[in-house]
């Protein structure tokens, strides 16, 4: 785990005016450099820039970028890493390219952005590929088709995107509120992730462990600014945690 840096996280909320879509960004050190798990989205451009900076990682030094799928709230910030390769399943790549995503009804996928990612030639996993080091490619779809988790084999430790997208959802075996592809294949990779990890990076929550009952091990904290008072100068703070 120590290997894994939060340069953003993740957090599990929904409001009247929609999805928050905050995920987790994770970066991890390997023998071939710096990558990413997942960019966020256009709110979180700054944090991103900012939090890489404080882990003294400079844009040029991502090498590689793998995303779990390729919805808004995870894929959209790849065009700030220009350099970097980018790593993604299969059946992802084909559930954008041909369309399907809007037969789907799956609004989150960012049109525009499927032409920007062609020209950047992906480099398409398959299930079970082991793509360096430890890490394993897993399809675990259901949420979108071609959804991917990367399994850290050493530390056996699942990057699971939106396959185990909070611990509420995965604790209770909840069905999850957005799938754009089977809800069968949702249930069977969420159990397909409890066989084969112990510790789990989940699409919006805490990185957390699960041997019979869970352990959280990093700490939950969003602050949200008002300016709704405008007899106050400064923003009122809301915590969440």
């Amino acid at each position: 785990m120590d290997r894994l840096k939060i340069v953003l996280q993740g957090f599990p909320a929904k409001s009247n005016r929609g999805w928050l879509g905050w995920c987790n960004v994770i970066l991890m050190s390997t023998s071939n450099g710096y990558f990413l798990f997942d960019t966020g989205s256009y709110g979180d451009r700054r944090e991103l820039l900012d939090s890489l900076k404080d882990l003294r990682v400079s844009l040029s030094e991502i090498r590689g970028i793998f995303l779990t799928h390729f919805h808004f709230d995870h894929a959209i910030n790849i065009e700030l890493f220009e350099n970097a390769k980018i790593y993604m399943s299969e059946r992802e790549y084909k559930y954008i390219t041909s369309g399907f995503f809007e037969k789907s009804s799956d609004l989150y996928v960012p049109k525009s952005m499927i032409s920007y990612l062609l020209n950047r030639n992906p480099i398409i996993l398959r299930d079970n590929e082991k793509v360096f080091d430890d890490i394993v490619a897993i399809d675990l779809p259901g949420h979108t088709p071609g959804s991917m988790g990367f399994l850290l084999e050493s530390t056996k430790t699942l990057i699971g995107g939106d396959a185990v997208k909070n611990v509420k959802e995965f604790y209770n075996e909840l069905d999850t509120l957005l799938v754009f592809g089977d809800i069968h294949d949702y249930r069977e990779s969420l159990k397909r992730a409890k066989q084969m990890a112990i510790n789990f990076v989940p699409g919006h929550d805490s990185i957390f462990s699960f041997n019979k009952e869970i352990k959280k091990l990093t700490d939950l904290e969003v602050i949200i600014y008002s300016n709704t008072n405008w007899e106050e100068t400064a923003p009122k703070e809301f915590k969440i945690t």
